[in-house]
């Protein structure tokens, strides 16, 4: 499984470089893509945070529409 899909999954994890150096990667929802916390500034992160809940939103509407009631 790629870096990509872990963070995509878990949204931030913690990984050791080649030279054994701690380096804590972030899923940003927004752009679709990985980026290192030194790279994730606070407007990323929110732009982030509204576009993953927003696309859990998405899923909970559609599986209520899915049902009837």
């Amino acid at each position: 499984m790629s870096l990509r899909n872990v963070l995509k999954m878990y949204g931030e994890m913690t990984v050791k470089d080649a030279s054994g150096a701690a380096v804590r990667w972030f899923y940003d929802y927004a752009r679709d893509e990985p980026v290192k916390e030194c790279e994730f500034t606070p407007e990323r992160r929110k732009a982030s945070a509204i576009a993953h809940f927003e696309e859990f939103a998405e899923q909970e509407r559609a599986i209520v529409e899915s049902h009837e009631f």
